[in-house]
């Protein structure tokens, strides 16, 4: 079976410098057996070696720069990363999955929105995206605005939701590694649900209970604080009962 490449995107502003694709890349490579094909998508020269870097064409602003990731040049099925992502265990279980994947939202009253902070993204799913999203990246970024998005899920995340939630994949070539019919029957998977107690939240789930899950392989902090607060360091692991 053929490995994902993993990936993240790195426009660097005050809150993320490449020391975050770096902590990224060390993270993931141990607790990763085997041949690593890391890239980043970037505007800043990052030099580390194992970091294949592509170069930002579009410098979206905000969230709205993991679009580039649909780009028609990036190819391969992509497990990606949000920078602000710890790796605590082995992702050798996670990288089998093959499923269209997103994560459910991480606060209570938003779990019925996606959220893109871990994606599993098929090369197969990819070009519909690009399409519709580089017809009119303007119109898109502002309907989802973060702020300003009246109700809708804000950000890129937003409009990933109403193209894959309501209009499906349409046409495009075919991945025969991707299981089209059950995509077609279920939507977009969840991570959470696939993988239940292995993903989660610092601020929701592992900050108020001051410790590290048993089985945490991936640690998301979605804002502040972020790992360079905490000088990435993470509470104890919960011992196994």
């Amino acid at each position: 079976m053929t490995l994902p490449t993993v990936a993240c995107v790195l426009m660097a502003s005050k809150d993320f410098t490449p020391d975050y694709p770096v902590r990224l890349y060390e993270g993931v490579r141990e607790n990763w057996t085997g041949p690593l094909d890391f890239l980043c998508l970037t505007d800043t020269p990052i030099g580390y070696p194992g970091i294949r870097e592509i170069p930002l064409e579009h410098r979206f602003p905000g969230t709205f720069c993991k679009m580039e990731l649909f780009r028609p040049d990036i190819r391969g099925t992509l497990l990606c990363f949000d920078l602000d992502t710890m790796i605590t265990g082995s992702l050798d279980e996670l990288r089998q999955n093959r499923r269209h994947t997103l994560l459910q939202r991480l606060r209570r009253h938003h779990r019925h929105q996606l959220a893109s902070g871990m994606l599993l993204l098929p090369e197969a799913v990819r070009p519909v995206v690009w399409e519709h999203f580089s017809r009119a990246p303007a119109r898109w970024m502002d309907l989802y605005k973060w702020g300003g998005s009246g109700g809708r899920p804000p950000g890129e995340q937003g409009f990933l939701q109403q193209l894959w939630e309501r209009r499906g994949l349409g046409t495009g070539p075919k991945d025969p590694a991707f299981d089209y019919e059950q995509w077609n029957r279920e939507g977009v998977a969840r991570w959470q649900k696939l993988y239940p107690g292995q993903i989660e939240s610092y601020k929701i789930q592992i900050r108020p209970r001051g410790t590290l899950g048993k089985n945490t392989r991936v640690v998301l902090f979605h804002g502040k604080p972020r790992p360079a607060d905490l000088n990435w360091t993470l509470p104890a692991r919960e011992v196994a009962a």
